[in-house]
């Protein structure tokens, strides 16, 4: 859900400047540290990798970019089964690559090792999604109407309407009254 939140604006199309928060692949990379798909040591390394290898790095963003257009699909229309099936592909091969560690904190966790070079979090992200698409949490998803916006959240009531009450589902203030 994070990683299609990185993209704003989604029912107006692609291309509006500013809606991809993704601009680089050094923002990919920090994002998935942030979220906790890569540990600080690997994001670090991911920079350098990117640094020393530009191409590639630019090829990663463009497929990650690629698969949360999927995932949007795949989660705002279960209908979709053409999302559905490129969304499991590469959730496949992240599962196949994915190394099961302990954690400090006593509970493991699915990693994606380093050898995963410049796709690492693109395939953090799809194991991740994988995960979300088996829980019922996946039904209780949302996407905010907004023009601007398209962002999904989490609606377990069923009654929520807009990600941002404040944000996108604020009233436009009334124009002021003539000569008052």
């Amino acid at each position: 859900m994070e990683f299609c939140n990185t993209y704003a604006g989604w029912h107006r199309g692609p291309g509006i400047p500013g809606s991809d928060w993704l601009r680089s692949y050094a923002t990919l990379a920090v994002w998935a540290g942030h979220l906790d798909l890569a540990d600080d040591t690997v994001v670090d390394a991911l920079l350098d990798l990117a640094r020393a290898r530009p191409d590639e790095a630019a090829a990663a963003l463009t497929e990650a970019r690629a698969f949360r257009t999927a995932l949007y699909a795949c989660l705002t229309d279960p209908a979709d089964g053409r999302a559905f099936r490129a969304v499991a592909a590469t959730a496949g091969e992240a599962a196949a690559t994915a190394v099961l560690t302990a954690g400090t904190d006593g509970l493991a966790h699915w990693r994606l090792p380093p050898s995963a070079g410049l796709r690492l979090p693109l395939l953090a992200t799809a194991r991740a999604a994988a995960d979300l698409l088996t829980t019922p949490a996946r039904l209780t998803l949302r996407a905010c109407p907004g023009a601007d916006c398209g962002w999904l959240f989490q609606d377990a009531t069923g009654r929520r309407r807009w990600c941002s009450l404040s944000t996108c589902g604020a009233a436009p203030s009334p124009a002021p009254a003539a000569g008052g």
